[in-house]
């Protein structure tokens, strides 16, 4: 499919399945190790990021700082959101790990000043 056409939530997950290569099938297995859980946090968080960076020409400071908990989620010095292991260990397949993916991008909009009241988020979500 044309990646113009393709909704948020089909980018979200190009954009997870891309960051994961070759471990995206063991993504969803029930018993991950502790070392690919921490992979599949930083994967999550990371294409949330690309995809608020790509799809909406975001020219802010958005950033993830790593920490032993999980990792947060800034714009500029404000802290959007914390994602732990807890947040993904519990998408076990496609169609969670995408719902999920689009609520959180839309969550993370929602907080930047330039989307804030804007047509266009409303139209996304």
């Amino acid at each position: 499919m044309n990646n113009i056409l393709q909704s948020p939530r089909l980018k979200l997950i190009s954009n997870f399945k891309t960051t994961c290569g070759d471990n995206y099938e063991k993504m969803y297995l029930s018993d991950l190790s502790e070392k690919l859980l921490h992979l599949k946090l930083k994967c999550y968080v990371n294409s949330l990021l690309l995809q608020v960076k790509i799809s909406n020409n975001f020219q802010g400071n958005l950033k993830s700082i790593e920490h032993d908990n999980g990792i947060c989620v800034l714009n500029d010095n404000t802290l959007l959101k914390t994602y732990t292991i807890d947040h993904i260990s519990k998408l076990k397949n496609e169609s969670q790990l995408g719902i999920s993916l689009f609520i959180d991008w839309g969550y993370l909009l929602s907080f930047i000043d330039e989307f804030k009241n804007s047509e266009q988020l409303t139209l996304i979500i």
